[in-house]
Formats: structure tokens, sequence, C-alpha cells
């Protein structure tokens, strides 16, 4: 088994395996895939904010509408 740096890009790794190696070192795909995993959660997170954020602000636009004029416009 082929074994890579931890701070080498998946991109280049193969380039510093044997010829003859197959994969990238166990230790070295799971470091690859828990940075991906909290990139992924950071992502998600901000959208979540932002969804929020959004539900909020029409929360608050809807609170200050005057039933009387949603009344009519339901007419």
């Amino acid at each position: 088994m082929c074994v890579v740096d931890k701070m080498t890009a998946p991109s280049n790794a193969a380039s510093f395996c044997k010829e003859n190696c197959t994969a990238i070192s166990f230790k070295t795909t799971v470091s690859f895939s828990r940075l991906i995993s909290a990139e992924l959660r950071a992502i998600a997170k901000d959208a979540l904010d932002g969804i929020r954020d959004s539900y909020e602000a029409a929360m608050e636009a809807s609170s200050r509408v005057d039933p009387a004029t949603v009344k009519l416009l339901n007419e």
C-alpha cells in the first residue's frame, strides 16, 4: 500500500506513489473525508442560517400588516 503525506493534495497524491501502488493509505483517505465533511457541514449551516433569517424577516413583516387590509385584499 502506498503511504502519502496527509498534506498532499488528492490530485497530486498519485505522483508520490510507486508505479505499482493502487491505493492511498486509509489514514490519509479518512483525513480527506473528514475535511470534506467539515466543509459540507459549514455550507449546510450557512444555508440553514440564510433560510432562518428569511423566515424571521417574513414573520416580522407579516406581523406589521393591518388585518383589515388583508381582509380587503382577499375579497
